[in-house]
């Protein structure tokens, strides 16, 4: 037995037990403002959250900054695990009640998924690795452009993702799938039409990426 199976299962054992005494045994719970003021701010990141990812998949389109969208994720995951614990549920509305309760188990869920032999802890890794560690490496930076490289997973090469910062919101320009495991640098050269990302290895040029003009 190694630790890829001692970590989430110890972690799956404690947090549900916690999880179990707390409610059986702490009568404290939280005042009715708290309780509402942690819901909505709970319904409001989920709605961020939705809105991040239907923009991400119509045109890799994502909030503003590298870890914009990572807070609202993080903001969303925390509010949700704590409501359920601290709220008294008594004449609360039973979908709140189910939903929130639900929602209080999914670090289990996830832990349990872990113990899934290599598949499941390659995902949760990779999940969880995409939203402590996004960015590997930024080789060029701008009021208007940042190119860096992206953590994808564990099983795979960071990727080059070449940025466009648009105010609020940043926009992926290369659609393909760029490794960035063998980027030292970058050098950005303004065509007349087109924006060149030259990308080095060693100091010596290897390949070149063409994006649309970006000033």
């Amino acid at each position: 037995m190694n630790w890829t199976i001692i970590a989430p299962g110890t972690f799956f054992i404690l947090y549900g037990l916690g999880l179990y005494l707390w409610n059986k045994r702490i009568n404290w719970r939280a005042t009715t403002e708290t309780s509402q003021q942690i819901k909505y701010l709970h319904y409001l990141l989920l709605v961020l959250t939705m809105f991040s990812g239907v923009l991400s998949i119509i045109d890799d389109i994502s909030f503003a900054g590298q870890w914009t969208t990572r807070i609202i994720i993080w903001g969303l995951l925390v509010s949700g695990f704590i409501i359920y614990p601290i709220t008294d549920w008594t004449e609360k509305p039973k979908f709140e009640k189910y939903y929130f309760r639900l929602f209080s188990f999914v670090p289990i869920f996830t832990a349990g998924f872990a113990l899934v032999p290599f598949l499941g802890l390659v995902i949760v890794i990779s999940l969880f690795g995409r939203l402590i560690d996004p960015v590997k490496k930024v080789y060029y930076e701008n009021n208007n452009l940042r190119v860096q490289s992206t953590f994808i997973g564990v099983m795979g090469p960071p990727r080059l993702d070449i940025i466009e910062k648009k105010g609020l919101f940043d926009v992926r320009l290369n659609k393909s799938h760029t490794s960035a495991a063998d980027i030292d640098s970058v050098r950005i050269d303004q065509g007349t039409n087109k924006t060149l990302v030259i990308l080095y290895y060693e100091k010596e040029p290897f390949d070149t990426v063409k994006i649309k003009k970006v000033d």
